[in-house]
């Protein structure tokens, strides 16, 4: 384990499971779902989803003419990428922050790497994800938070995509959006870039360049919050498309407060 301090908040970093947050604590409390609550790598901490977020239908994408197949890890779709549970190195490492890097994998079909800083700051923490093609590939990023309970999100978002019979994404709306609390596995957009949550009694705020977040809150062990570049599916949907040499690069931020 890799771990970063500053100040009241500490961090540790796991770069033999995914290059994951395993842990953060501020004023004591632990916000983050350690892995002894889980049944699953999917189940913890907050691991890097690269070089996809979120869910692909039947595991199944086309790309320049030819179709290509997934594992199937949460059947019938592929799911969160292909580096959440690999090992990573670690290129650069202080007190502070830490760099870690892997290729995308034997089970991603396209040559490529990834770089993932996470850096803690004064009542922040700050990640980075680079994903570098080495050839044309599909790409997209983003992080998969597990807050640690008494957890709940305070924003309200300003468009939804309602899920279809197979849980995955359909046209966005303004209408009918599920109010704050309400069950929710579902993919959202809010203009601001920023998200508000409670958890264990702090606020904190969720900040991000990412385009699209998708909640979480049907698990008793905590609440997923999850910024990505794209929707769920969006690799088969609306591909973003790197050439050899390209990067897709996009930020993720924490910010703490004591509740008022």
């Amino acid at each position: 384990m890799i771990r970063l301090d500053h100040g009241d908040s500490a961090a540790l970093i796991d770069e033999t499971c995914g290059g994951r947050l395993a842990s953060l604590k501020v004023f004591g409390a632990e916000l983050i779902v350690g892995a002894e609550s889980a049944d699953s790598d999917f189940g913890w901490g907050m691991y890097p989803m690269v070089p996809f977020a979120g869910r692909v239908r039947n595991g199944r994408f086309n790309f320049q003419g030819k179709t290509y197949q997934l594992a199937k890890r949460m059947a019938p779709h592929a799911i969160h990428g292909t580096v959440d549970d690999t090992v990573w190195e670690v290129v650069a490492n202080d007190e502070q922050s830490a760099t870690m890097r892997t290729e995308l994998g034997p089970h991603w079909p396209f040559a490529g790497a990834v770089e993932h800083k996470v850096e803690i700051l004064p009542k922040k923490i700050r990640f980075e994800l680079v994903v570098t093609a080495a050839e044309p590939m599909p790409a997209q990023v983003g992080w998969h938070p597990w807050f640690a309970h008494p957890a709940s999100i305070k924003t309200q978002f300003n468009e939804w995509f309602p899920r279809d019979a197979e849980g995955l994404p359909g046209v966005p709306t303004q209408l009918g959006l599920p109010i704050t609390g309400s069950p929710v596995d579902d993919c959202f957009l809010h203009q601001s870039g920023e998200v508000e949550v409670e958890v264990v009694g702090l606020t904190l705020m969720l900040r991000s360049d990412c385009s699209h977040w998708v909640v979480y809150n049907g698990d008793q062990r905590g609440l997923c919050v999850e910024p990505q570049s794209g929707p769920p599916n969006e690799i088969e949907a609306t591909p973003l498309v790197l050439e050899p040499g390209e990067s897709l690069t996009r930020w993720f931020e924490i910010d703490w407060s004591a509740v008022v």
